[in-house]
């Protein structure tokens, strides 16, 4: 045998095992990671309208209110919860305070 040829080999055969670890290692990591749909509603909830919007169409007393207090509104709104966004964009964006009144 060649040194040259068996570096080569060497070589090769070290890329492809680092490579298989390395992809293994990826599918490992994101194994499992998927949010469930309560979570992924509470998060377009939170993210499409104010804190206080999501007040009035949750119910809530707090505000705003807490990820898991819109999470648990929307493990019971899971279905047509887009729509109840959609109606939720035409309430008041803000409170009205004594502060903001002219």
């Amino acid at each position: 045998m060649h040194p040259d040829n068996q570096l080569s080999r060497d070589l090769i055969i070290t890329g492809l095992v680092m490579s298989s670890l390395l992809l293994a290692s990826i599918i490992y990591a994101f194994q499992g990671s998927t949010y469930s749909q309560a979570d992924e509603c509470a998060n377009r909830v939170r993210s499409a309208i104010s804190p206080y919007q999501v007040q009035q169409l949750i119910s809530s007393k707090d505000l705003p209110p807490s990820y898991s207090e819109v999470k648990d509104w929307c493990s019971t709104e899971l279905e047509g919860y887009e729509l109840k966004i959609e109606t939720a964009k035409t309430y008041r964006e803000f409170p009205r305070t004594t502060d903001m009144m002219y």
